[in-house]
This record gives structure tokens, sequence and C-alpha cells, in this order.
């Protein structure tokens, strides 16, 4: 986004296209439209492919402490006999970009497409990110207003609950997270990446 590259001048060939990330096939299982349907708030659990077993299963513990359900395509990720808590509802990857209006919050672990997601989707986030391009993901939401940043060995913590009672209170960060959304909509990265391929193209056979 343009805000991620401010302060920065790319060098000849190269140019903003704006966010390209996953739309997984499929649809939703019918449990993230029961559960949003309750009272208690949805909270997603996002770690993507670069997190561990260890982190899956702090984080789950840390959001078991809130009155909230939690919707976590962390299946890959646990052992058969791990146990979660009750609100806790495990599955396998989602199509995460049809959770717009489902979600009130998202826990992420701050790779590129899982945070472009969470922002194309207006939904709020804590992140932890494990490396630095997930830390670098994550503080441009910070800046922005819509996450909250923790380390790793804080996921295992009260720290994050009470990160994700923030996030769902705090209608400022509500607020941050729909402008954000409405920027994301006013992009189409894949269409831009598209035209300027086809001007080096032609450039090139002229």
């Amino acid at each position: 986004m343009p805000w991620e590259l401010e302060g920065f001048s790319l060098p000849p060939g190269y140019a903003r296209v704006g966010p390209i990330f996953a739309h997984l096939d499929g649809e939703l299982p019918p449990i993230v439209a029961e559960l949003a349907a309750e009272e208690r708030p949805l909270v997603y659990l996002g770690l993507g492919s670069s997190a561990h077993r260890g982190l899956a299963l702090a984080a789950a513990a840390g959001l078991g402490e809130l009155p909230v359900n939690v919707i976590a395509p962390i299946r890959h990720y646990l052992d058969p006999d791990d146990r979660l808590p009750a609100n806790v509802h495990v599955t396998d990857l989602l199509p995460a970009h049809r959770l717009g209006g489902f979600v009130d919050a998202a826990v992420l672990h701050g790779g590129q497409g899982t945070v472009q997601t969470a922002c194309a989707t207006g939904t709020p986030f804590v992140g932890f990110g494990l490396q630095p391009e997930q830390v670098w993901n994550i503080d441009q939401c910070v800046a922005q207003g819509n996450a909250i940043a923790l380390s790793p060995k804080q996921a295992g913590t009260r720290l994050l609950a009470d990160a994700v009672e923030r996030i769902l209170a705090d209608e400022r960060v509500r607020a941050s997270a729909d402008r954000v959304a409405q920027a994301f909509r006013a992009e189409d990265g894949g269409a831009a990446a598209a035209r300027y391929l086809e001007a080096q193209i032609a450039s090139i056979e002229r």
C-alpha cells in the first residue's frame, strides 16, 4: 500500500502494484456462520504455514481465557491427542478472504498474505511476527491503527487475551480497520501488475 513505501524511492524497473494475496477456492464451513450468529464475539486464529505446534497451542490456550468463540484453521499443526479449550473450534485451512462480516478480530502470525487478507476484510488483529518480514508487516498495521503487536513468546501469556480484549472494545481500532479496508477496495494488485508487465513488453517490442 502507498503508506508502506513512504520515505522510500523505488529503483528503476520497480513499481508499486498494490496488494496481491491468496483467494483459496471453496466456501466457509457452516460452523463459521453458526458461531458468528451467537452473542459472543468471533475471533479468527490464523497462523498460515510458517508457525509451529507450540505457538498454535499457546495462542489457543490464551484465547480460551476469553468469553469469545474462536475459529482456528490450525489442524495441520496439531497432534491427534492435543486438547484445546472448548471455545476453540479447529478446522482445516479456510478461504479467509470470505471471513469479512463474520469475525470481529483476528490473531495472526504476520505473513504478508494473512495480514493483507485481514486488512482487505476490515478485520482488526493481534499479530506476533515470527521473522523480520512478518514483524514489519504487523508494524505497518500498528502504524495504521488496525493492529496490536506482540512477540511470539507473549502468545502464551495473559498479554494475548488483554490485546484481543482491547481490539474488541476499542472503537478507534475498528474505525481504523474500516478505513484500511476501504483503501484496499480501491486497489487491484493483480491488474496493476498485469498493466505494468504489458507496458514493459510493449516498450521492448518498440
